[in-house]
């Protein structure tokens, strides 16, 4: 009898876990689906410590990045401008900037996926991507 309530608890708990399963899973916004950067700026607040994927071409690159990155000495952080059409985002990037192809350079096309952070300095939003990986974009 016991065992019979504890098995009939934990289908009870079945649906509760599959529906958060569901509503998670098509979240908006999900790591794997590419945004426009335009879209990641538009609905900053949404995105902010979530991690996005987007696809853009490399416009600048700062070795030595002045902005401050979580384990990452300065020595070894990189600053990426990445642009689509849309817009722009400046991409922190820790370590090498390479893929298997190669070091990454300005005008590359790449896939970034990053974990977004936001601040907001007075009316002003700072919008940054603090890269888990960017590789080339397939072409």
């Amino acid at each position: 009898p016991a065992m019979c309530q504890e098995a009939r608890c934990g289908q009870r708990a079945l649906p509760v876990i599959v529906i958060c399963l569901i509503l998670f899973c098509i979240e908006p916004g999900r790591a794997d689906e590419i945004l426009p950067i335009e879209t990641i700026l538009e609905h900053a607040n949404s995105y902010a410590a979530h991690l996005v994927t987007f696809r853009g071409r490399i416009e600048s690159f700062e070795t030595d990045a002045p902005l401050p990155m979580k384990g990452c000495f300065r020595a070894t952080r990189y600053l990426a401008v990445v642009t689509d059409e849309s817009g722009s985002i400046q991409t922190l990037l820790c370590g090498k900037h390479i893929d298997e192809s190669g070091v990454l350079r300005v005008g590359d096309h790449v896939v970034v996926r990053a974990v977004l952070e936001v601040k907001v300095d007075g009316l002003n939003l700072a919008v940054t991507a603090t890269a888990a990986r960017m590789e080339r974009a397939i072409e």
